[in-house]
């Protein structure tokens, strides 16, 4: 039985290595002196140069939202009832 460490990804690589890996440049990334630089912020304008969009997005689903259910039951169950309400009062 192989461990989980010992299974072998795309790479060639097991499970274990790429941690390793992975924690021996996450470690000498903070021991980097650019690693308490701050990273400068882009303009809108400069955003827009790189192709990043960040004007208002439209998501559309074809599922209606949940609080829109709850309103169309509660008003099939008001309907139902001022219904048969007419009908008692004839």
């Amino acid at each position: 039985m192989t461990l989980p460490k010992d299974t072998l990804l795309p790479s060639g690589k097991t499970l274990g290595q790429v941690l390793k890996s992975g924690k021996k440049q996450y470690e000498e990334q903070l021991k980097s002196p650019n690693s308490g630089k701050v990273i400068p912020k882009l303009t809108l304008k400069e955003l827009e140069e790189f192709g990043i969009h960040t004007g208002p997005t439209l998501t559309y689903s074809s599922f209606p939202h949940s609080s829109f259910l709850k309103y169309i039951e509660a008003s099939k169950k008001k309907y139902r009832l001022e219904q048969e309400k007419k009908k008692r009062n004839k």
